[in-house]
């Protein structure tokens, strides 16, 4: 890890940190306002701008944020949100933009994994630090978010201070939004290649146990599953590398029946299932009524207004009429909130990532990866998120870079025929 960021240039790797800090983090959610979040990330994107001049534009990139923008503002004045909202939403779009202009795709995945790897390390160590020598955090400050709950502050990750029930949080305000950034990161170093892959991909997974996120946990046997097609096809499709899957579901299926049902107010496994089934939430809220709420409701607001969408005070209305605030499914919620043409730009942005990790070769293991992306972010609210609008830019870049390669491709060939019978 070490050899890799001596080699790295320090300006990029910081950068994505902090793009991913001020968005995600325990601290900087709980302390800092939004608009103080977006100086800091606009500050780091402008100086590795300066730090990178000349770099390219890319036009379809930027014609797709400005659609984006366009959209969310049209639907904003109809749904007179707030302007301060409004104005987050397009600075932190055209910030994304700026930044994946500048750091192609593939750098960013590699310092975006080793930074989760950094930062689920820390975890790891600082989870068992906690057990066998609890005293031992109490060096470093402690903050907190309304409701009390207060953590240790170690800057890579936080530590709970009371909670009984232990869990790996990262940095991030919660570990449902730790398991998101950490299985992209599982992903991304699925299609590497190298003599650490597979230690990555254990520290990887160790935190991703430590969580104890259920979304976490079903997200991980998906890219397990997508780890074996991978290593299949790197394997000249060898039938044993198969004989994986069928114990993933075994696995799947014992680690929900044998799970508790409940750790110290947290619903497990089949009960956690069971609570989801029930439908929403009727003055009794857990994590499971708040997930189905999330979906539920979302949808129901789309359909309300599926062209243009209802925008920030849309879902203000909606959570008027629920037993909680928590609207947190991001798929739909792009929907929810800025209609159907927006949600299915973003859609096809982020399948485009999914099919760019497989060299646009392999449509079925880039569906699955779409949808391990898309389940791991069902249950948090992701929109206007700078760092979630870097995936979606850098899916526009992607298309577009395709495109041209594509284009470029058939030049040649077609200069080639021309060639041969002239």
């Amino acid at each position: 890890m070490l050899n890799y960021f001596k080699s790295k240039d320090w300006m990029t790797v910081i950068t994505i940190f902090v793009l991913l800090y001020v968005s995600t983090s325990f601290y900087c959610k709980n302390l800092l306002s939004e608009t103080e979040n977006m100086l800091v990330a606009t500050v780091a994107v402008l100086i590795l701008a300066i730090n990178k001049w000349p770099f390219r534009i890319n036009i379809v990139q930027f014609f797709v944020c400005t659609v984006l923008c366009l959209i969310s503002l049209i639907t904003s004045l109809i749904a007179e949100d707030e302007g301060k909202l409004l104005i987050h939403s397009i600075l932190v779009m055209y910030c994304a933009f700026l930044f994946t202009s500048i750091i192609s795709f593939d750098e960013f995945r590699k310092c975006f994994s080793w930074i989760m790897i950094a930062v689920c390390a820390c975890s790891i160590c600082t989870f068992f630090i906690k057990i066998l020598v609890p005293n031992a955090l109490t060096i470093f400050p402690q903050i907190s978010r309304p409701g009390g709950f207060s953590v240790y502050n170690q800057i890579f990750c936080v530590t709970p201070v009371y909670n009984r029930f232990l869990r790996a949080y990262g940095f991030f305000w919660e570990p449902g939004a730790f398991q998101t950034f950490l299985n992209a990161a599982i992903v991304f170093v699925i299609f590497e290649k190298g003599m650490h892959r597979t230690a990555k991909l254990i520290t990887l997974y160790i935190a991703l146990a430590l969580s104890f996120s259920t979304t976490g946990w079903l997200v991980g046997f998906i890219n397990l599953a997508i780890l074996v097609l991978v290593n299949y096809h790197n394997s000249g499709k060898s039938f044993l590398s198969l004989l994986w899957i069928p114990l993933l579901i075994v696995g799947i299926i014992a680690g929900l029946i044998f799970s508790p049902d409940n750790i110290d107010g947290i619903t497990f496994g089949t009960a956690k299932l069971e609570a989801f089934i029930e439908g929403p939430s009727h003055g009794s809220v857990n994590s499971s009524s708040v997930r189905y709420d999330s979906i539920y409701y979302a949808i129901k607001l789309f359909f309300q207004s599926p062209i243009i969408g209802s925008g920030f005070n849309g879902v203000t209305e909606m959570t008027r009429t629920m037993y909680h605030s928590m609207f947190t499914c991001t798929p739909l919620n792009y929907f929810a909130m800025y209609g159907i043409f927006y949600g299915a730009i973003v859609g096809y942005c982020i399948f485009q990532i999914a099919r760019s990790l497989t060299m646009f070769r392999n449509e079925i293991l880039a569906i699955l990866i779409f949808f391990s992306f898309i389940v791991s972010t069902l249950s948090e609210q992701y929109v206007n998120y700078l760092i979630m609008d870097v995936f979606i830019m850098y899916g526009a870049r992607i298309v577009s870079e395709h495109l041209m390669g594509e284009n470029a491709q058939k030049n040649v060939q077609e200069n080639h025929f021309l060639s041969t019978i002239l």
